[in-house]
């Protein structure tokens, strides 16, 4: 079965539209393995944009073999016949490993697209499934980094995100072309412009009975601020913690990540695409939860990495293009341990 939270989403997402243009690309005769792995991303990818856990991203090998146009209708013989491709795809990419990897880093990936199966036991069918698998940075024999520099560091991931309530999803996943562009930039430009002219006719007009209702006006600005100024500190950052309206309930803590979109203006630029995204990662001493949230004190102005067994001592610095950190604390204890609370969390959401 998938590993539960080990795989960033959006990184498996990627590998697996970019392996299966990289197998089109090559003009891969196989034609009928290409159908078995594009099945098997497309149906994948699918269930991940409807917000369902990785874990149950698996497919029986009667649905695979169907959505390819086989529909002999017996689980066996469609297990043995899936197999045959799967083998082929694997053997396919272990004679093109290099041209491979350079295709994925183009894309920012840095490991393969691997197929595998739960196996069939007590009269279950087999189960099929996308993960990543080895590491395609020992291909392209990329610089190895210090064993310190490993040790102290902490990689983030995008981890599962419930799905939202229906009311809210036109505002949690948006690209910022056409009328929703317009109105991003618009709406603030527009608040501001009344404001100011309220205030200068306030001023020129001696109209002093409207104050009341200009600090009416300027507590509403306060609230708007509080409700939806996490989408304009994208504009700068990138990436902002999500007001605490739009998090599930079940979600510690989330993010809103503004990131370039596929689709490119007239110039070649490409447009914005607005999504809630959930990153996390595990502490590099106690094994426990990472969750990102708001720095204060010495940190404000961050987002930074907060484990959640000692949200004081062990916190780390946040990077969401690299998704890496390091230790914030200076003095205090990030060597190796025994995991203690890793295991706590194994099988259990954060």
């Amino acid at each position: 079965m998938p590993a539960k939270d080990a795989t960033d989403i959006e990184e498996l997402r990627v590998t697996a539209n970019q392996t299966v243009q990289f197998l089109i690309d090559k003009k891969w005769s196989k034609h009928k393995a290409l159908e078995v792995v594009q099945a098997l991303c497309e149906s994948t990818i699918d269930k991940l944009d409807k917000h369902v856990h990785l874990k149950y991203c698996t497919f029986n090998s009667s649905k695979i073999a169907a959505e390819t146009g086989r529909l002999e209708g017996n689980s066996d013989a469609d297990t043995r016949w899936l197999r045959g491709h799967i083998d082929s795809y694997h053997d396919f990419i272990a004679s093109h490993r290099e041209e491979l990897a350079e295709h994925l880093a183009g894309s920012g990936v840095r490991q393969f697209l691997k197929i595998s199966s739960s196996g069939s036991q007590g009269g279950n069918r087999n189960h099929f499934y996308i993960e990543l698998g080895s590491t395609a940075d020992s291909v392209l024999a990329e610089p190895d980094t210090s064993s310190k520099t490993s040790s102290s560091t902490i990689t983030y991931q995008l981890r599962h995100l419930p799905k939202p309530r229906a009311w809210l999803r036109p505002i949690l996943n948006f690209e910022l072309k056409g009328w929703r562009r317009s109105f991003y930039v618009g709406f603030p430009l527009v608040v501001f412009i009344v404001g100011f002219l309220w205030f200068g006719w306030m001023f020129l007009s001696r109209e002093y009975s409207q104050t009341s209702n200009f600090l009416l006006y300027a507590v509403g600005i306060y609230l708007l601020w509080m409700f939806f100024g996490a989408y304009y500190v994208l504009l700068t950052s990138r990436i902002s913690d999500a007001p605490w309206w739009v998090i599930p309930f079940s979600v510690p803590s989330a993010q809103l990540e503004m990131r370039p979109s596929i689709a490119t203006k007239p110039n070649g630029v490409s447009f914005r695409t607005v999504r809630l995204v959930r990153y996390g990662a595990d502490c590099i001493v106690c094994g426990a939860p990472v969750h990102i949230v708001k720095g204060t004190g010495e940190f404000k102005g961050r987002l930074i990495g907060q484990c959640n067994e000692n949200g004081v001592e062990h916190i780390f610095s946040f990077d969401h293009v690299s998704k890496k950190g390091v230790p914030l604390r200076s003095n205090a204890y990030y060597g190796s341990s025994d995991n203690r609370y890793g295991n706590n969390y194994k099988n259990q959401d954060d």
